[in-house]
């Protein structure tokens, strides 16, 4: 339960620094953020957090889920993600109006979010089974001495 914890919020920092750089860059070069003006607001922020947050809840929830295919559960999660960045992002904070064109470009951004913050978690797993392995290798070689 606690490695699910780490994982929760490791994924929850990740995804909100990840989206609030886009956001930010897209605030510094176009009129898009949250359709009101180019400035974020601190309750801008507070929104980005929640959605991330509800988003890193929901994914480590799905993770207690036994799915078999690796495809599978990254559509589910992908389908998570949507819903809260339409249901929550769109629907309760009002990031976006609800035309085809806003809702092809707030899908975008989470698509991104979502590969750079799998991309970073699949190379901290990596970076861990290196040093178990590692470890492992150190005790086999002190084993193999006796």
């Amino acid at each position: 339960m606690k490695n699910k914890l780490i994982q929760m919020v490791l994924i929850d920092c990740i995804s909100y620094t990840v989206l609030s750089l886009i956001m930010s860059s897209l605030a510094l070069t176009t009129n898009f953020v949250f359709q009101t003006n180019t400035n974020i607001t601190q309750f801008d922020n507070l929104s980005l957090f929640i959605v991330t947050s509800i988003i890193s809840i929901f994914i480590t929830l799905t993770s207690f889920i036994k799915i078999e295919s690796y495809f599978i559960e990254n559509l589910v999660i992908i389908v998570e993600v949507f819903l809260v960045v339409y249901g929550v992002g769109g629907g309760i904070f009002h990031w976006f109006p609800f035309q085809l064109f806003y809702i092809i470009e707030a899908g975008f951004i989470a698509l991104i979010v979502f590969f750079i913050t799998r991309i970073v978690i699949e190379m901290n797993y990596r970076m861990i089974a290196l040093k178990i392995n590692q470890k492992l290798e150190v005790l086999q070689n002190e084993y193999d001495r006796d």
